[in-house]
């Protein structure tokens, strides 16, 4: 059974509802008798929100959100919030973060501030099919949460986050499956390059990053090497990497049980064919949309001849629950592109071998094959 309690909380700086109450509640909550998992998850619809989640035995989940909800309560008299919001400003920001995440309406009205209430059922997911994947996803974010525990709420220096997340996205991309550090950085790669292909036409954002990795482009190469190669005593590699090695398996078993998938649900397309015909093509993954310089070569390869299909989706999965801790920290979306930005340009040199180089390696390879095929867009079964 999963319960989530819902904390609406206008003010945009959350750090102490997160670091005095709601982190401490979370971390306590998954060490009670009968939970499983206890996570915290930020969200904007119906007003800026903080949701704790608590999933394990029914009774067990209702006494740990009761003990939670007056702890909130208490806090909320102690430090309330205080931010007007503009109601028509709200709803174009939430019409627009709609469109991109594919979050339907209703926006309105919104919660009211400082308001506690429960929330019944498993957060929606479209790349996890069946309750075993929920509460895998569960499981991992509570471990999760007690790696960023530290760093709730952008408190901690932001440069400390930063490196943080450096160190996170590295060592996952030297678990993935069979080929590492080669083959994960590729994932951060897309992430990065499907957003400012929309977002930064021109370029400017990217030239303003190029200069950024280059004044620290030593110090992020000697520090994702020593990932790749084993070495590495940073804390934070190596409990992002303890926190990979853990969990990885576990999502590689359901995804050969098609729990978690390698696409999304296809309902995902219905739900961008109602935000209109603009959006429907973008999400579509079709001929019909335009793509950045890596995924117009990475279309071309044929996915059922290049290895584990299913440790890819297992990879993903937790890539999206690494994601799912960031805003945690106070990091928000542009910052966690940058990231990925320099942390794919420190890995092409690590691993001796420019993207453009890797793909098209395959796709010459592949092309001596005659019944070698691109498979993009993937569409699965219903």
């Amino acid at each position: 059974m999963t319960v989530g309690l819902r904390v609406t909380y206008y003010d945009s700086d959350k750090g102490a509802l997160l670091g005095e109450c709601l982190v401490p509640a979370a971390l306590e909550t998954s060490r009670r008798e009968g939970i499983t998992a206890a996570w915290l998850h930020l969200h904007w619809r119906l007003g800026p929100h903080c949701v704790l989640y608590a999933d394990g035995d029914a009774e067990a989940v209702d006494a740990a959100l009761r003990d939670a909800d007056v702890r909130v309560r208490g806090f909320l008299e102690r430090e309330p919030s205080t931010y007007a919001i503009d109601p028509g400003q709200y709803a174009d920001f939430s019409a627009r973060m709609g469109r991109m995440e594919l979050v339907e309406p209703p926006y309105a009205p919104l919660e009211p501030d400082n308001s506690v209430r429960r929330l019944e059922g498993d957060p929606v997911d479209t790349f996890l099919r069946g309750r075993e994947a929920a509460e895998l996803k569960g499981r991992v974010l509570t471990d999760g949460l007690s790696r960023v525990a530290g760093l709730v709420g952008g408190r901690a220096d932001g440069g400390a986050a930063a490196s943080h997340v450096f160190a996170g996205m590295g060592a996952i991309a030297s678990q993935y499956p069979e080929w590492g550090l080669r083959s994960g950085y590729q994932a951060f790669l897309s992430h990065w390059k499907e957003y400012f292909h929309w977002s930064d036409p021109d370029g400017r954002a990217q030239a303003r990053l190029a200069e950024s990795y280059l004044a620290q482009r030593e110090d992020l190469v000697e520090t994702l090497r020593a990932v790749h190669e084993g070495t590495t005593d940073d804390p934070s590699a190596l409990s992002w990497l303890e926190w990979t090695r853990r969990w990885l398996p576990e999502a590689v078993a359901l995804a050969r049980g098609e729990h978690i998938l390698p696409f999304p649900h296809p309902d995902r397309l219905d739900t961008a064919t109602r935000f209109g015909e603009d959006t429907r093509i973008r999400w579509s993954g079709s001929d019909e949309r335009s793509y950045s310089d890596f995924h117009r070569e990475f279309r071309k390869l044929d996915f059922t001849r290049l290895g584990d299909g299913y440790g890819f989706a297992a990879f993903r999965f937790v890539i999206n629950c690494f994601f799912d801790l960031l805003p945690l920290m106070g990091v928000s979306p542009i910052q966690r592109y940058s990231i990925a930005y320099l942390f794919t340009e420190a890995a092409q040199e690590v691993v001796g071998e420019t993207w453009e180089e890797t793909v098209r390696r395959v796709v010459d390879h592949q092309s001596s094959d005659p019944e070698l095929k691109p498979t993009l867009p993937w569409v699965g079964d219903a």
